[in-house]
């Protein structure tokens, strides 16, 4: 174990390169300005913890080209270096639930249906946070089309929870879930119908909030139940 940047002990993971991984996305975000560590570094370290978990956790399945990664990465330091960051959380990493649309990239809802269907915009969440300068990582798993409460409902096979295989991670929004607490990425966005980010966070020990209802935009996420569904968040801390 580790501690955090929020004082807390954190359990240390094999596929962790890097112990900027184990830091809070405000604390990373801080360092960045800073210019103490470099938004390449932590792109280059969380495709890595992206690729190397999913093989045990099942949790992403997709990760972001790495030289369109790498290229933002560059971006956020340039921006830095400048003194013109976007937000505190310029070039911090995150990952999304696959039902939310992301130009150029699958997006499956863990469906066979969708398992080629390529996206050809952007959904509204996704470009608020780009424009914020944040990095996307991935696209991860998840109860097909959100319809389940354990992670195990995906066309591509169940998630495993990130601290013990016994146990299911929750869902339907595991994948993310699992990712976030797992240390391959900072901030997860998962969608929250009757729980499917709440239940997660508990059973994976983050943070998960829903907003009110039309708070954040549903405009490119896959609908399970249009008048329900919740653009929602998973992060490791309050502060986050």
């Amino acid at each position: 174990q580790e501690r955090s940047s929020a004082g807390k002990m954190t359990r240390r993971f094999p596929w962790i390169e890097s112990p900027l991984l184990y830091e809070s996305a405000l604390a990373i975000g801080a360092r960045l300005a800073a210019r103490s560590c470099t938004a390449q570094q932590l792109v280059a370290a969380s495709l890595s913890a992206a690729r190397a978990s999913t093989g045990v956790l099942n949790s992403f399945l997709s990760v972001v080209d790495e030289e369109r990664a790498m290229r933002e990465a560059r971006e956020a330091d340039e921006r830095a270096a400048a003194g013109t960051r976007r937000s505190a959380l310029d070039g911090v990493p995150f990952c999304m639930k696959d039902n939310f649309c992301v130009a150029n990239m699958r997006a499956t809802a863990a469906s066979k249906m969708l398992e080629h269907h390529i996206s050809t915009f952007n959904s509204t969440a996704y470009e608020r946070l780009h424009a914020a300068g944040m990095i996307l990582i991935g696209k991860n798993n998840m109860d097909e089309f959100g319809m389940g409460n354990t992670g195990a409902a995906s066309a591509f096979g169940p998630t495993k929870h990130p601290f013990d295989e016994r146990f299911v991670p929750g869902g339907s929004s595991s994948g993310t879930a699992a990712a976030v607490a797992s240390h391959a990425s900072f901030i997860g966005i998962g969608s929250d119908t009757g729980g499917s980010v709440r239940q997660p966070a508990s059973s994976c020990g983050l943070v998960g909030f829903k907003p009110s209802y039309g708070r954040i935009s549903r405009n490119g996420l896959i609908a399970y139940a249009s008048s329900l569904d919740v653009v929602s968040t998973f992060s490791r801390t309050v502060d986050d």
